[in-house]
């Protein structure tokens, strides 16, 4: 099954701004086991005719349309109008009992139209393009010739690798074998930290980074008290937590939404390999969010840095991301 996204301008009576948009086919909702509250899917009909219709995750409905019902209500992506005709149910999973963060995010963000809705609409006409194909194969066992033979397939059409092939099979074992590293470097790391890291509550807590990554969270908490940063915001990944040092912040990875003001506080970990780590332990959604964050951010002037491990960029009132090849600007309304 096949996707494709873009960044388009999304609109309706309550909110305006930026958001990603998946063309799908409807194989791939099954395929990523998305399930529908109300209304009804993406079919094949829609696919066949372009049809301006559009699924929304259960958090994007509540944000474009409140308390309402959204279903039959119109949505305007880039210069069209598009009918909602389903709405996905609230997904969520947490990996223990004192995880907050949850893993199904993406699915309650999403915008779901017809693959050919987008392509036609709004990558021009004749476009082919594709992000994403998705394959579930028979069994295990076809696991060892299915790839390389993608591969070739993949590399005959294209003439070039210009692709990336996430091989769910390969990352569970290479994850199996780094869990015997990191639990000891973890552990090692840990029992350094304990000694190096902040304090909340009047009990030392866990830093899973480096020996400067909690006093660097410290120095961030007086230099935003000195240069008056307000709606100071984080991008970090691990349990450890900023507010322990005297930096409470919101940590966008959590949150899955751009900072569009304020400040906001990187950490040269997720930066640097948060994508590929994100990537590689089976989190493709919140890894491409990282790379469109991150591209988002380039956008933004550099304000500070504390030490080797924090950048502060600061966003103005609207995302600093380029329009869409042939996209106009919005028009505001009144």
């Amino acid at each position: 099954e096949t996707a494709v996204r873009q960044r388009l301008w999304v609109s309706s009576p309550l909110v305006q701004r930026r958001d990603t948009v998946t063309g799908i086919t409807p194989g791939w909702a099954e395929f990523n086991e998305l399930r529908l509250a109300r209304g009804r899917p993406i079919t094949a009909e829609d696919v066949l005719t372009g049809a301006p219709v559009c699924v929304l995750g259960a958090d994007r409905a509540r944000e474009f349309f409140g308390s309402g019902d959204p279903l039959g209500k119109t949505l305007r992506v880039g210069d069209h109008s598009l009918v909602v005709v389903g709405v996905l149910a609230f997904r969520e999973f947490y990996w223990n009992r004192a995880d907050s963060w949850n893993a199904l995010w993406w699915m309650n963000e999403l915008i779901l139209v017809p693959a050919t809705t987008l392509t036609r609409r709004y990558l021009g006409a004749g476009s082919s393009r594709v992000d994403e194909i998705a394959l579930r194969l028979a069994s295990p066992e076809a696991h060892k010739t299915a790839v390389p033979a993608l591969r070739n397939l993949l590399l005959a059409r294209h003439g070039v690798e210009d692709f990336q092939i996430f091989d769910r099979k390969d990352q569970i074992e290479q994850m199996e074998q780094q869990g015997r590293i990191y639990d000891i470097t973890f552990l090692v790391c840990g029992l350094i930290s304990l000694l190096v890291g902040g304090t909340r509550g009047g009990e030392r807590i866990f830093n899973d980074s480096n020996l400067d990554w909690g006093q660097d969270w410290a120095r961030l908490a007086k230099l935003a008290q000195e240069k008056g940063w307000q709606s100071l915001y984080a991008v970090y990944i691990g349990p450890d937590d900023p507010a322990g040092y005297g930096s409470p912040m919101e940590n966008v990875l959590l949150t899955g939404r751009f900072p569009v003001s304020g400040y906001v506080a990187v950490s040269s970990w997720a930066a640097t390999v948060g994508p590929h780590y994100l990537a590689y332990s089976g989190f493709a959604e919140n890894a491409r969010f990282l790379r469109e964050l991150l591209g988002f951010l380039q956008g933004c002037p550099m304000v500070g840095q504390v030490g080797d491990s924090i950048r502060v960029y600061r966003c103005g009132e609207t995302p600093a991301l380029p329009l869409a090849p042939g996209e106009p600007p919005p028009t505001p309304r009144e």
